[in-house]
């Protein structure tokens, strides 16, 4: 499982005059630098930084924005850089116009900036490719589908990639380039299959080329024969795992990226000295852990919904897209508000409630859907939740579901905020693991006979008194019964029977009633003894 990535921890600035920070991003609709973007505008709300972010669609644009800072101009300036040599000279001039340059998960030829804020593009790749890899036959061919040579994350994935496949010499490697939007990644997929129709797999520099190589392979009527996998971990991505056609993708954490900018920034304002690089952490999605990185997300949509600068219908097709992806998701995802009720709830959670659709959920609260005292469980945990900022991370608890019967759930609940920093509500995810649960019962039970038998066959080996063995297999019967009662009896052929074991209380009690003839008077208080027990062996 993906653990949330904390922004790494920076010392606050000193006391001084409020910088004036300007950040440039990458913005169309849910992207990686859309949620750098959101990162940022969060951070400087929380610290009252004065932060102006332009939004751009091209390099071209991008270098223009730069230079609109540099007229203002600005103290620092955040750049999340689409391609080093357009906007190397606008950086440039920022520079010596005595303007900080803080840069967001890229490098510029040319250019030092005073911080870069990054994680390891070589590293995530080694990790995507190794994955890729194993999910193909000893021998195939993979297609190497990597942005514009003027990159350098594109260099940097590239050459993670080939640390991996050069070593196999079974491996052959089709190179392809193209843009970075998922149309371009669409036509150099659809161009290779027309070529060479029998490739195995496809690693991707971005997320946005996966998406395009996925397009071109459901064209081509390929679906499920070619494993692809990306890079960023971009929630249209997560979506396309959890339907099997993207096979995994490496993760950054924009939002934390954001954030940490903001610190940097203020700290080199206030004259602090700061690494040349400071990382954050990424991890690997897959099917196994794309609902964890989803939850993870949800939190951030509305705020990139709030900030979409494009029409209606764009914010109509972001929240189709959530839908989407938290529909096709096994696990139980739902969001709440402040008073805990359903705001938002996938299919799964619908069925778990017993509600008819998902939109049948909406506004309830779990008193509606569970017996009381569930629901007073539920309810103390989301308000310490609510309380503390805490999230609530792999809890398991045992709940019933909407068809009656009772699961066990791992559940995990983290709390939501607005752009002041303020808790709104929660967005949780419970995953069923009743059948691990029975599993792991089922191991421990078998555990605890093989302790019990070797127990007596210790005492066996030791030549030990009958009775006391006895004695010992009542007990440890009785154990494994859940503390029930037993006693074990030996019938003669005279129609009496002898009681020679028993546990617990009976064990003291049937010294003084060793032996019952049938058909008796003491035979009442053989019965008598033996109602007691919920559970009879004989021998």
């Amino acid at each position: 499982m993906i653990e949330p990535s904390a922004t790494p921890s920076v010392p606050q600035a000193s006391a001084t005059r409020i910088a004036r920070l300007g950040c440039v991003i990458c913005d169309p609709a849910v992207s990686f630098g859309a949620i750098v973007g959101i990162g940022a505008k969060e951070r400087a709300v929380e610290l009252a930084a004065d932060l102006s972010v332009a939004c751009v669609l091209t390099p071209e644009q991008q270098a223009t924005a730069i230079q609109r800072f540099v007229a203002e101009p600005v103290d620092v300036v955040i750049v999340k850089p689409l391609e080093s040599d357009v906007v190397a000279v606008a950086l440039q001039n920022a520079a010596e116009a005595g303007i900080s340059i803080v840069l967001v998960d890229g490098r510029v030829g040319g250019i030092e900036p005073d911080c870069s804020v990054s994680f390891d593009n070589v590293r995530g790749a080694e990790l995507a490719v190794a994955f890729l890899v194993d999910q193909l036959p000893a021998t195939g061919t993979i297609v190497h589908l990597h942005g514009p040579k003027t990159s350098l994350n594109a260099f940097d994935r590239s050459y993670g990639f080939h640390s991996v496949v050069d070593h196999r010499s079974s491996i052959r490697v089709v190179e392809a380039s193209s843009d970075w939007t998922r149309c371009a990644g669409a036509s150099a997929m659809r161009e290779l299959l027309n070529l060479d129709p029998s490739i195995d797999g496809v690693f991707a520099n971005s997320d946005a080329l996966a998406l395009g190589a996925v397009d071109a392979i459901a064209e081509a009527g390929l679906t499920g024969e070619i494993v692809v996998t990306g890079f960023d971990g971009l929630p249209d991505a997560l979506l396309e795992i959890t339907r099997g056609t993207i096979a995994a993708t490496v993760r950054q954490m924009p939002e934390a990226m954001g954030r940490l900018a903001i610190d940097v920034a203020l700290r080199i304002h206030a004259g602090e000295e700061v690494p040349p690089v400071v990382q954050v952490d990424f991890g690997l999605v897959t099917k196994s852990n794309v609902a964890q990185a989803s939850v993870e997300l949800l939190p951030i949509f509305p705020r990139i919904l709030r900030d979409l600068i494009q029409g209606d219908s764009a914010l109509a097709d972001e929240r189709a897209l959530l839908r989407t992806l938290i529909d096709h998701l096994p696990d139980l995802i739902y969001v709440k508000d402040a008073d805990s009720r359903f705001l938002l709830v996938n299919e799964a959670a619908a069925a778990h409630l017993g509600a008819p659709t998902p939109d049948h959920a909406i506004g309830g609260t779990d008193f509606d859907f569970f017996p009381d005292e569930y629901a007073t469980k539920y309810g103390a945990d989301e308000e310490r939740l609510l309380e503390s900022g805490r999230p609530l991370i792999n809890h398991e608890e045992l709940t019933p579901a909407g068809i009656g019967d009772l699961r066990w759930l791992s559940t995990t609940k983290v709390p939501t905020r607005n752009e002041s920093g303020l808790i709104t509500g929660l967005v949780g995810m419970s995953r069923d693991i009743t059948k691990s649960k029975a599993t792991e019962a089922e191991r421990a039970r078998l555990v605890e006979e093989h302790e019990a038998l070797r127990r007596l066959a210790t005492l066996v080996m030791a030549s030990a008194p009958s009775e006391r063995i006895f004695a010992a297999v009542a007990e440890e019967v009785a154990s494994l019964l859940g503390g029930r009662r037993i006693v074990i009896i030996r019938y003669g052929a005279d129609e009496t029977f002898t009681v020679v074991g028993a546990s617990g209380s009976l064990a003291a009690r049937k010294s003084s009633q060793e032996a019952f003839p049938a058909l008796s008077p003491s035979l009442a208080s053989a019965g008598a003894l033996m109602s007691e027990s919920r559970a009879t062996w004989s021998s």
